[in-house]
């Protein structure tokens, strides 16, 4: 990954990936230090506190865990020992003798006393289709979501991007932990401040600032950006806004409202958009997904906010959280703006192949019809020449 300092906002960067992509994206250590980061538990409320805070002291959340390897479910479980607001899980994997497995450890890690459902689906889609199958299922009872997963990400040390010996633990779990910690409050409370603050701001989603292996992989595959194109396009929102920063939940662990997702339901339930195992390290629907969320809330008026972990040292430990959609958006005071000439080189970079691919499908498309349509054509005219030939026999008997 190469960085590209040619006169962005401080908070901002270009990165070009290994595949020559360019991504406009945040400087995570740039917002990490900014004072516009703040604990949760200090985060501005609106004039009508009181109804505010009745609406989400109300709602209904449901944390669902995708466990494809429970091994190390009990120590996630742990974490959420404590905290009453979330006591509604649902966790999906592939068998049913895993499925058992983790009874057991739900109710050895939790005595039972939160709500447990357990879903078994076909090992298909990775962590992403179940998660939308569960929305499907379960997201009409709930307000807002927390989606997590076991991530094993082995690839990362064949790649040379995370030694488990130096590091101490190998990169999934690495990666599993840095999720946790920013997106797992650590009391009630802070849940509480966390759940008002998206709904004071009209938040959408809230994504952990991206852990630092892969805090500028950006789009990584130009294909990711192809399929994200095509993903917005089919859902009737338009590919340019891809032009935006890219903001997205790297490892596709975060909080969500179910106002904002439910609408998506339908269209990321498909069983045929996602690719069949083994799945490619990158460039497929699955890593695109991920990508699209913060483009598809926009037009519905939905922000995105990030969260990051506790300061080493901090009694107690508190997450901060920033609101970045409207400020990279350019609609706030002190907003980061773009200069003209790199959102001109982005938009060359980004949306001509963009384009190039939509209107590749598309004629295809055409192509497809009009051969279909002479495919009919001639099955017209030899059935018409059969029933000319059968009514001639019949003619001459």
């Amino acid at each position: 990954m190469n960085v590209v300092n040619n006169g962005l906002s401080s908070c901002v960067e270009l990165v070009i990936s290994d595949s020559g992509l360019a991504t406009l994206m945040p400087c995570w250590e740039t917002l990490e230090g900014l004072s516009k980061s703040f604990e949760l538990s200090d985060c501005p409320r609106p004039i009508n506190q009181q109804a505010s805070a009745e609406a989400s002291r109300t709602a209904r959340t449901l944390v669902i865990i995708h466990a494809f390897d429970p091994e190390s479910l009990p120590g996630l479980l742990k974490r959420f020992k404590d905290l009453e607001i979330l006591q509604d899980l649902v966790i999906t994997t592939d068998t049913q003798d895993k499925a058992r497995r983790i009874n057991d450890i739900h109710l050895s890690s939790l005595g039972g006393v939160s709500r447990l459902r357990v879903e078994v689906i076909p090992n298909h889609g990775r962590d992403v289709w179940p998660f939308w199958r569960v929305l499907e299922k379960f997201g009409e009872d709930y307000d807002y979501f927390l989606k997590l997963h076991l991530k094993r990400s082995t690839h990362w040390e064949e790649l040379g991007y995370w030694n488990a010996s130096v590091e101490g633990k190998d990169a999934g779990l690495a990666w599993n932990d840095d999720c946790f910690d920013c997106l797992i409050p650590s009391s009630d409370a802070e849940c509480q401040s966390m759940l008002n603050w998206m709904t004071d701001q009209r938040l959408g989603a809230l994504f952990p600032r991206p852990h630092r292996v892969v805090a500028r992989f950006g789009w990584g595959s130009e294909q990711n950006m192809l399929i994200a194109a095509q993903i917005l396009a089919e859902l009737g929102c338009d590919p340019l806004t891809l032009l935006k920063p890219l903001l997205f939940p790297a490892g596709n662990m975060f909080w969500g409202t179910m106002a904002s997702f439910l609408p998506l339901v339908s269209y990321f339930v498909n069983h045929n958009h996602y690719p069949p195992e083994p799945v490619a390290l990158d460039g497929t629907f699955l890593h695109a997904v991920e990508r699209c969320y913060s483009y598809l809330l926009a037009p519905a008026g939905y922000a995105i906010g990030f969260l990051f972990p506790p300061p080493i040292g901090a009694a107690p430990p508190r997450l901060r959280g920033v609101e970045l959609e409207r400020s990279l958006q350019g609609n706030a005071e002190g907003a980061l703006v773009l200069p003209f000439p790199e959102s001109v080189e982005l938009h060359r970079l980004y949306t001509s192949p963009a384009r190039e691919w939509c209107e590749r499908a598309h004629r295809t498309e055409r192509d497809l019809l009009s051969l279909k349509e002479v495919i009919r054509s001639v099955e017209r005219s030899r059935w018409g020449k059969i029933k000319a030939g059968i009514r001639g026999l019949l003619g001459h008997q």
